[in-house]
């Protein structure tokens, strides 16, 4: 998205003072591809007058320069204002050191997955699925590569590359170095071994290896915290001033859930009826499409009950039904990697929703439709890996 002057400067206010606090950078520059704002706010300069501004458009609105990444030249000026040279060059050597480490991760993922798609042991294979918008037919790794309809291989590198290296590169130059360890560093080794183990079981079972290799249970990313609190915080109502017409929950919600027939009257208010109406548009359109998500993942989980691999007991819980013989353990830990994603689409299709209702992009996408699109690759995969080896057991016999 392109910035304009109101994604500074609010349409209810032309303040200069405005658009260079913190918060009115907010409702862009966060999320877990570009956690811009949660590094600041986790480093030391949030509690000192650095402020986005002052650091990255000190006097100018020229934000090319120096917005991705802070330039040699202009480091040298504004740094020193407040911190020595070898203080700088010391920060600066170190960030580049270990966004280099993440780069080397990313390329050792991206020699995995070029290797499984030469030996075509990618599901699906690149050249058989919908093409690439931009790259067509091909396996698309990087700028272009999409987070829906992939192998779980390629959806492991796409975490890497587009979430885990900016958590990496944001906190190291941030200076938030727990969120370069913890949230950058660390996870992409583990998600790397993880590709590893993928790689391994693909080319078990293409090579129909009587008994698979043990594998394990990856753990599952967190719930950002209370959504409904931050998909309001860092929303375009969130960051308004407080002194200003701020809506706050009782605003909009009244003590109660709104529907549909009350946004005329709640939003009107504040927004014309346009504004209203497309508000009302996006919100249901964004339901139909959580239900179509969800209905694509009861599907993959209806082939295996159908197919009689495993079978719904009462409360509704999935259980092994097939005779898996020495790949069992397999089996048990595809089955729960099936139900795991399968609760987890749940939360992310809620976010998804209340991202729009809240009027919050980044949590719409990037907390919401993007994982449901990647729970639901982890449901087919599980599905389709638990179908390939009782494949296996039926050739064996």
């Amino acid at each position: 998205m392109t910035a304009g002057v109101i994604s500074c400067h609010t349409k209810h206010s032309f303040s200069k003072a405005e658009a260079a606090a913190p918060q009115s950078c907010y409702t862009c520059h966060m999320g877990p591809d570009h956690p811009q704002m949660e590094a600041y706010r986790k480093s030391g300069h949030h509690f000192t007058p650095a402020t986005c501004a002052s650091c990255h458009l000190p006097g100018t609105h020229n934000v090319n320069r120096n917005l991705e990444r802070l330039s040699s030249e202009y480091i040298g000026t504004e740094c020193a204002k407040c911190h020595d040279q070898a203080f700088n060059r010391q920060w600066m050597d170190g960030a580049a050191m270990l966004a280099e480490q993440g780069k080397q991760l990313l390329a050792a993922g991206r020699r995995i997955i070029e290797q499984l798609n030469d030996k075509g042991l990618l599901y699906p294979d690149p050249r058989e699925r919908e093409p690439n918008p931009v790259e067509g037919k091909a396996l698309v790794l990087g700028a272009h590569q999409l987070y829906e309809d992939t192998s779980r291989a390629e959806k492991l590198y796409f975490e890497m590359q587009k979430y885990l290296q900016a958590h990496l590169a944001q906190g190291a130059y941030h200076q938030d170095f727990k969120m370069a360890a913890y949230e950058g560093l660390i996870p992409l080794r583990k998600h790397l071994s993880e590709l590893q183990s993928e790689a391994m079981l693909l080319e078990e079972l293409a090579a129909k290896k009587e008994t698979l290799s043990p594998v394990s249970l990856p753990a599952l990313g967190s719930v950002p915290g209370p959504v409904y609190h931050l998909t309001y915080e860092s929303s375009f109502h969130g960051v308004l001033p407080d002194q200003r017409r701020k809506p706050v929950c009782v605003t909009c919600h009244q003590g109660g859930s709104a529907t549909a027939t009350d946004w005329p009257q709640v939003c009107g208010a504040c927004h014309t009826v346009a504004q209203t109406a497309q508000f009302s548009q996006d919100l249901s359109g964004i339901k139909q499409h959580a239900q179509s998500l969800r209905k694509d993942a009861d599907r993959a989980a209806e082939e295996i009950i159908v197919r009689k691999i495993v079978w719904r007991d009462t409360e509704g819980t999935l259980e092994l039904l097939a005779d898996f013989g020495p790949n069992r353990q397999v089996a048990e830990v595809l089955l729960k990697r099936l139900t795991q994603y399968l609760a987890e689409l749940d939360q992310s299709l809620e976010i998804m929703v209340l991202g729009v209702g809240h009027s919050n992009p980044d949590y719409d996408h990037w907390y919401g439709n993007a994982p449901a699109k990647s729970d639901l690759i982890e449901i087919r995969d599980a599905a389709h890996k638990l179908l390939m080896i009782q494949s296996l057991k039926q050739k064996t016999k």
